[in-house]
């Protein structure tokens, strides 16, 4: 009988390392094997895992279904993390969709899970998501306001990677609200903090807010230099979308203080990213016409 804990912690190794299909296929195996022992806690697992990827694969309805599964399994288990996480991931695929209602209630739910359990990182999580929607739908006041009870709990745990990602989302519904005092003063503790822990995604995504503090405070100069040291981390990291969007407000600074051949130079760029996207995105889809031939044929 195969190690049915072997297998999920195999897909969550593939799925860590962005193996989509890999991670399916060991989630899979993990799931029928659960079947035929009848052990539903592994059965939810399986389901979630496989779930989660379908989320990053943007198939959002067969995500839907699997987390719809797994809340059933863990209901029955009585297993109320499970339930309260099958509830955050529900939120999460109908905030994924632009169901910011739907994702408010299910964000909701977990909550109130997560606090009569109590699970602090999950309570962190769902007021974290509440507070996304809020931002979302352009109630900045409101979502900062649960950001900052995330924060608390982030604190609380000593989460810092959790501590980063409020920091910095605070910082932004701050810029968004005009206040780039207090933008600045969070987006610098984030910075700091996503520094400290080497969070190079995070990282990245701070000094382009950074950036964009300054571009809209009209110092460009010192916009093109918050830019520019995010645009190396971005391509250490292989993130493409994140380096185009870099590379085009970097373009934009220059043209605007009267650089228009070096805006030009570095428009140029784009062009090859875009090419590499789309090359990836058609091998992407290759790979998931593969699977479901594959999968047909059981």
């Amino acid at each position: 009988m195969a190690d049915i804990q072997a297998l999920i912690d195999a897909g969550k190794a593939h799925y860590e390392a962005e193996e989509a299909f890999e991670a399916l296929d060991a989630y899979e195996q993990a799931l029928a094997a659960a079947e035929d022992t009848k052990n539903k806690k592994h059965q939810a697992d399986a389901i979630t895992g496989i779930g989660e990827v379908y989320v990053g694969l943007n198939e959002f309805n067969d995500a839907t279904a699997q987390f719809e599964q797994a809340l059933a399994l863990y209901r029955d288990l009585d297993d109320q993390k499970g339930e309260a996480y099958s509830l955050s991931n529900l939120g999460m695929v109908h905030d994924a969709q632009g169901r910011k209602n739907d994702a408010l209630n299910y964000y909701e739910q977990a909550l109130r899970l997560f606090q009569a359990i109590p699970n602090k990182e999950g309570k962190a999580l769902s007021l974290s998501n509440i507070g996304i929607v809020y931002s979302a739908q352009g109630d900045k006041a409101k979502a900062i306001e649960f950001y900052q009870q995330a924060l608390k709990v982030y604190r609380d745990i000593d989460d810092q990677s959790g501590e980063g990602a409020m920091l910095n989302n605070i910082g932004k519904a701050y810029d968004t609200l005009k206040d780039r005092e207090q933008a600045m003063h969070y987006f610098e503790q984030a910075l700091a903090i996503r520094q400290e822990i080497k969070d190079r995604k995070g990282e990245a995504t701070t000094l382009n807010n950074i950036a964009g503090l300054y571009a809209g405070s009209g110092n460009k100069q010192e916009a093109i230099t918050y830019f520019e040291q995010a645009r190396p981390i971005l391509e250490d990291l292989g993130d493409k979308r994140g380096l185009i969007t870099t590379i085009t407000n970097i373009a934009a600074s220059y043209a605007s203080i009267g650089e228009a051949r070096k805006a030009a130079d570095i428009k140029k760029q784009i062009k090859k990213l875009e090419k590499e996207i789309k090359t990836e995105l058609k091998q992407i889809k290759a790979k998931k016409k593969a699977y479901k031939r594959a999968k047909k044929k059981k």
